[in-house]
């Protein structure tokens, strides 16, 4: 079977702040049968090398090896490229290849070439790495690559107008659909609102984690124990406490989710960093076992569990940027620099919620072997799908309040449809560094807006407007199949994703419908001088802490 945009994924990882963009792995220079790299990964999710060799010489091929650690520290990876030769260089003469693997570090002495004396004779070499992904994204997502021409306008006594023509720099732009999920969306707002949390360890429910297991020695706990409590109705996230441990180790998790299905997972904790605070990434309704390896039989140990976290974002100056994988039902490609340039929030209270964020990106490259004829399946790894449901209209709760008063006190009950749109300011530009792409970032005033249809039943609203009164809107989208628990009877809880608005109303026009009247109110979210930002977002959802970076 060839190749089919049904089976399309997107992924999405946060580039360092200290390294945005490609990263530079290996300065450019004449290469060697060994070198090592000028540069290690930096970010907590791994690189994927990519490699550039011009000035090729006629001859027999020859390859490259990078080799390295997985981003465990602890686990191999190896990598060759296709062969290297004139033949097999791009039309512009330079050989490009991305590997399809994820290190974590490059060994000394760890990048080698096959043979130096045949198409590598004369050919230098440049590496960078491309950011790999932590999150599966559901979602449409289109990027498109364009190389803009220069075709001088000159007189030569011809009547051709393109005579000799260049490029100029490269322009990636991208675009993502989806509808609206509470956990796998969580990326967009480190993308275009915020790129820490506040506080920066969220809040959970119950907001003291329940202990599933008291502090003990490793030494008790053995190769491997069960949970004197198990996990709250109806799941619960694990956390592991260490403390006074200086070993690398390992706990693998084997239980069942709120559905009865079998889950496990590995989580991994490094000599580096070998205390504190480890999370699961799924939820278990019930642990049957936990077996362990590694750690210091005198550390010790604590079992916890939360039902579901709080985080909260207030508008940051700076913002994270992505590094991307993109299989399109072809190829794989990965993208580099991903800035988001404008979001978009769409509700209607008969429909599904959509998502849409749109952006910049520096570069997009194919990975694996290009030389392939036909190229059928993914070269990424299989991804965790997300299991969290799709928010649609009809739950959502809206609040309209003044100002210097309470929010989330009156609530609104006519709106129809409602519009969040935002444009963050952020902008890729280049600088003179001889390559074609961009590498640089600025950013200009962010704006937010909105645009709503109401119910028209009264002029207190329209009062309101004409006094340029403002006023706090609050818009909870909630997601009522997802049950949370009660936090020990504080209440039911649902996830939810809320935006708390400082607004001004900027027009009120009347629209007769049918069987009702409608107005149809546009406005803009203004600095607060009491809270610091003009708007908020909340979440509440079952991503741990550590979902980001």
């Amino acid at each position: 079977m060839t190749g089919t945009a049904v089976r399309q994924t997107s992924a999405f990882g946060s580039e360092p702040q200290a390294s945005q963009g490609r990263q530079p792995i290996f300065t450019s220079a004449v290469i060697a049968l060994t070198q090592s790299a000028t540069n290690q990964p930096q970010g907590t999710t791994g690189i994927r090398p990519y490699i550039e060799v011009r000035g090729l010489s006629a001859g027999a091929a020859a390859t490259i090896t990078i080799a390295g650690l997985k981003i465990d520290g602890v686990t191999a990876v190896t990598d060759t490229s296709p062969n290297i030769s004139q033949a097999t260089a791009d039309p512009d003469g330079v050989f490009r290849w991305c590997s399809t693997k994820v290190y974590g570090s490059i060994n000394a002495s760890g990048i080698t070439a096959s043979s130096i004396v045949t198409s590598l004779a004369a050919a230098t070499l440049v590496v960078y790495g491309f950011v790999a992904a932590k999150w599966l994204v559901p979602s449409e997502f289109h990027a498109v690559e364009e190389l803009p021409e220069f075709s001088p306008p000159d007189f030569r006594g011809i009547l051709d107008e393109d005579i000799r023509m260049a490029q100029l720099a490269k322009k990636v732009t991208w675009d993502l659909k989806s509808g609206v999920y509470s956990d796998a969306d969580q990326f967009f707002v480190y993308a275009s609102i915020a790129n820490a949390t506040s506080p920066a360890t969220p809040a959970s429910v119950p907001s003291s984690p329940t202990v599933l297991h008291a502090n003990a020695a490793f030494s008790v706990y053995g190769a491997s124990f069960t949970l004197t409590t198990q996990p709250t109705a109806p799941d619960m996230e694990i956390q592991f406490v260490i403390a006074s441990n200086a070993l690398a180790g390992t706990f693998t998790i084997t239980g069942t989710n709120r559905l009865n299905q079998a889950i496990s997972e590995v989580i991994s904790v490094t000599s580096g960093t070998p205390n504190g605070t480890f999370y699961s990434l799924l939820a278990y309704a019930s642990v049957t076992n936990v077996a362990v390896t590694g750690f210091t039989s005198t550390g010790t140990l604590t079992v916890q569990g939360v039902n579901a976290y709080n985080p909260i974002w207030l508008p940051t100056d700076t913002l994270a940027t992505l590094g991307g994988e993109w299989y399109d039902g072809t190829d794989s490609k990965v993208l580099s620099f991903m800035a988001c340039t404008d979001f978009e929030v769409t509700y209607d209270v008969e429909k599904e919620l959509q998502f849409v964020l749109k952006g910049e990106a520096q570069d997009m490259q194919p990975i694996g072997d290009r030389s392939r004829a036909l190229i059928t399946v993914t070269d990424f790894p299989a991804y965790a799908q997300p299991t969290d449901f799709v928010d649609v209209g009809w739950p959502a709760l809206f609040w309209l309040d003044p100002v210097n008063g309470t929010g989330q006190t009156t609530q609104w009950l006519d709106v129809i449809t409602f519009k969040l749109t935002g444009v963050t300011g952020q902008k890729l530009y280049m600088t003179a560094n001889g390559i074609q792409v961009l590498n640089r970032i600025g950013r200009k005033r962010r704006k937010t807006t909105f645009e709503c249809e109401i119910d028209y039943q009264n002029v207190q609203l329209e009062s309101k407007y004409r006094a340029f009164q403002k006023q706090i809107i609050y818009v909870k989208f909630q997601q009522p199949f997802y049950y949370l628990g009660n936090a020990g009877g504080a209440g039911s809880f649902y996830k939810y994703i809320q935006f708390a608005l400082y607004s001004r109303m900027v027009k009120f026009a009347l629209d007769p419908k049918d069987e009702k009247v409608i107005a149809k109110i546009s406005g803009m979210c203004e600095y607060e001088p009491s809270v610091g930002y003009a708007f908020n977002v909340s979440m509440l959802n079952q991503n741990n802490p550590n979902y980001f970076p």
